[in-house]
């Protein structure tokens, strides 16, 4: 949920979102950013990609979740959530 909000968070600030799946940066070799990454790069400066090469649905919720809010009701339901953490 907080990565949802630090998505929309930055596109209402202008800024642009590549998410990847740390594993597969992880593991990946020197030719991984060139052959898989660069291809599905937009030129849109305030876009939010989810770049998954051995997933389709990893991002579901995630893109449900963007789809379906706004950084309003994300800050209200973070700040729900966080003002009844016990931590």
């Amino acid at each position: 949920m907080k990565d949802v909000y630090k998505m929309h968070a930055a596109l209402a600030n202008g800024l642009r979102v590549i998410r990847f799946v740390q594993e597969e940066i992880y593991n990946a070799d020197n030719t991984w950013l060139d052959t898989h990454v660069v291809p599905q790069l937009t030129h849109d400066e305030t876009a939010i990609q989810l770049i998954s090469i051995t997933s389709d649905t990893i991002y579901t919720a995630h893109k449900d979740l963007l789809e379906n809010s706004t950084l309003e009701s994300m800050t209200a339901t973070i700040a729900r959530y966080t003002t009844s953490d016990s931590d």
